[in-house]
């Protein structure tokens, strides 16, 4: 019965997830906290890493070396396979019965939209074939990938709590290895990149590739929603983030770290490892003050 009841509540919008995915300390969780807030999304308030891995399983079955054997050993029908993936991995985002207890939660809080909402939204980590996986569970899947200035995510990683520890060089060799394997976004069309800097410059997202994205209102309205309330928050805290000592102060724990010893150092250190991928994504050197600003783009 409760079974029922959830998937009764979630049929508009339980095949149309919405993921949000990008290298750490590029903007995804405000991103996503933005999306969320959208009356028409139904949010997910963590990281979902269980997607990564459990999207390999559909992508195994349909593009794995012998996928054509795997197909062949399931006793049930394929359809009613996949029909069981999709709601595991809904459940283990929003709960049993298909997330009834979050929904009830939410119209406990005085959120009425639960009856309109028409997306779920989640962050997630997904490499080309995480992301082949879902789309087969998905087909109605959309994927925003949010990319930042190198210097600036390494800059934030060193600050923060659960990356501070690590060597510096190795911030910059993870954000290559981050924006390289998102790089099949450049080629997909239900997806769009778009860059942090966008959001907080032009309260606006930048679509890079728009045929089948912008073919829905109702998602452009809800990234455009979702853009106004992430410049709002952001901006004071992040523009303008290289123009600002502050954010290169170094103390005894940095130096300890590796972190090279004064501010214009630090900034040719990143841009040295990470200029090669920066360029090949559309960011740019400056000539004068080593901060990179975004290239005309293609």
């Amino acid at each position: 019965m409760l079974n029922l009841v959830g998937k009764l509540l979630t049929k508009r919008f339980f095949y149309r997830p919405i993921f949000v995915i990008g290298v750490g300390r590029s903007g995804t969780t405000a991103l996503a906290g933005g999306i969320n807030q959208h009356p028409q999304v139904l949010g997910l308030r963590f990281e979902f890493p269980f997607l990564g891995h459990f999207s390999h399983i559909p992508y195994i079955y349909e593009y794995g070396a012998h996928h054509e054997w795997m197909l062949n050993s399931l006793c049930v029908p394929k359809s009613y396979f996949y029909e069981q993936c999709r709601r595991m991995t809904f459940e283990v985002a929003f709960g049993m019965h298909y997330g009834l207890s979050s929904l009830a939660h939410n119209l406990i809080r005085g959120d009425w939209h639960v009856f309109n909402k028409r997306f779920w939204c989640a962050k997630a980590y997904l490499d080309y074939n995480a992301y082949q996986g879902v789309t087969q569970l998905y087909p109605q899947a959309k994927f925003i990938n949010i990319m930042r200035n190198g210097c600036d995510v390494v800059q934030s990683r060193t600050k923060f709590k659960s990356f501070a520890q690590r060597e510096f060089e190795q911030h910059c060799r993870e954000w290559v290895e981050g924006v390289e394997q998102y790089r099949y976004f450049l080629d997909i069309d239900n997806g769009i990149r778009v860059y942090q800097e966008d959001l907080i410059a032009n309260r606006r997202l930048s679509m890079r590739k728009s045929s089948i994205w912008l073919v829905s209102r109702r998602i452009k309205h809800l990234l455009a929603s979702c853009a106004t309330r992430f410049s709002t928050r952001s901006t004071r805290r992040l523009s303008a983030m290289w123009m600002s000592k502050k954010y290169w102060r170094l103390d005894h724990r940095r130096m300890q770290i590796g972190m090279p010893n004064s501010v214009g150092s630090s900034k040719i250190f990143v841009v040295r490892r990470c200029k090669k991928w920066a360029m090949k994504y559309h960011f740019r050197e400056g000539s004068q003050d080593l901060t990179w600003a975004k290239a005309s783009r293609l």
